[in-house]
């Protein structure tokens, strides 16, 4: 009686020790397999809807300049390309944290951004200006940021890019921050601002919408040199490495071909 009174406990203890087992061994197999898996690929951040950066086509693949560099980049490095699409914070602190490999959105070289992260030039000579975007109207005498002043304007941007940074030294504008240039296209035709801040990307959303139209405004200490693929700062050898796949791109022509294919005004450099 005394015997058959616990061999249901114990049974019970039993098959839950066995259970804990295969669950534990199980997780150490998936993380090995996760880890594997990580190291075979190229994580890359964009922003979505970064025409002729990134976009999303018909079919719901992503295409673009960046994208086919970024497959020119993980082909040289023997990986997986994997895209991650983010509002330009989230990529940075993805980056920082080590849940991306590389950023690439347009991002322009900085003297702040490279105090921050290690950029690989791969695409232009430089900004000087930055389109200021209205809708169906320039108001008269708009050709700086400075005669929007008195005029209570606001003007919206992209979070996180340099076209804030920029913005927001003007304390007479009230800056809106937005999460891609489709939103900022509709809050323009709605009125919901007075105008926008670009970068490249306003030519291709000016040949869908004729009604956009822009003056360049001039950047001052804000002028970039150039489109930069961002790395972690302490990640030297990825930093290397991609360092060299882009110098294959550009050698052998292939920057310059996708500069043309996604329409871009200027050459690599």
């Amino acid at each position: 009686m005394f015997l058959n009174h616990r061999r249901p406990a114990f049974c019970l203890l039993t098959n839950v020790m066995f259970i804990f087992c295969l669950v534990f061994f199980s997780s150490c197999n998936r993380t090995q397999n996760d880890n594997q898996k990580t190291k075979n690929e190229l994580v890359v951040g964009m922003l979505p809807a970064d025409a002729p950066f990134m976009s999303v086509n018909e079919q719901g693949a992503y295409e673009g300049f960046d994208v086919d560099v970024a497959a020119g980049i993980a082909q040289h490095l023997g990986r997986t390309l994997v895209i991650k699409e983010m509002a330009v914070p989230e990529l940075c602190m993805a980056l920082d944290r080590g849940r991306i490999d590389m950023l690439m959105c347009g991002f322009s070289i900085t003297q702040e951004r490279l105090q921050r992260f290690a950029m690989v030039h791969y695409q232009g000579v430089g900004v000087n200006t930055f389109p200021l975007v209205f809708w169906r109207i320039v108001p008269q005498g708009i050709a700086s940021m400075q005669d929007l002043r008195g005029k209570n304007a606001t003007v919206g941007v992209l979070a996180g890019t340099l076209q804030e940074n920029f913005a927001r030294q003007f304390d007479f504008i009230n800056v809106k921050l937005l999460n891609g240039y489709a939103d900022i296209v509709l809050e323009l035709q709605y009125g919901k601002i007075t105008a926008a801040l670009f970068d490249e990307a306003f030519e291709g959303f000016a040949r869908k919408f004729s009604d956009l139209l822009a003056v360049n405004v001039p950047l001052g200490t804000f002028e970039s040199k150039g489109h930069g693929i961002a790395i972690k700062k302490n990640n030297t050898e990825l930093t290397n490495l991609v360092e060299q796949a882009v110098q294959q791109l550009k050698n052998n022509g292939t920057i310059g071909q996708l500069e043309q294919k996604w329409q871009f005004a200027g050459e690599a450099s």
